[in-house]
C-alpha cells in the first residue's frame, strides 16, 4: 500500500504493557517496524500517553492482537 499513490497506510505499535506505563518510549516493536517502514509507523505509547486514534480519524483499522485479555483498556 506504501507504494501506490492512493492509499495512506500506517501502522500503529503498541508496546506490551503488563505492569505500569513505560515513560521513556520504550516500545521494542515501534523501534523495529520504523527500521522497516519508517516514518509510516506510530508509537502508540509515548510519554505517559496513548495516541489519540479517534483525532487521527483513520478510514480502517485493522487490528491484529487475537486475544481479549490482551486489549488495552482506557
Amino acid at each position: 500500500m506504501q507504494k501506490n499513490g492512493n492509499y495512506s497506510a500506517y501502522i500503529l505499535a503498541q508496546p506490551h504493557i503488563t505492569d505500569g506505563a513505560c515513560s521513556e518510549c520504550e516500545n521494542p516493536s515501534y523501534s523495529y517496524l520504523f527500521d522497516l517502514y519508517g516514518e509510516a509507523v506510530i508509537n502508540a505509547f509515548c510519554n505517559n500517553a496513548w495516541f489519540d486514534l479517534k483525532a487521527f480519524q483513520p478510514d480502517y483499522v485493522f487490528y491484529t492482537r487475537p486475544y481479549n485479555y490482551e486489549y488495552y483498556q482506557d
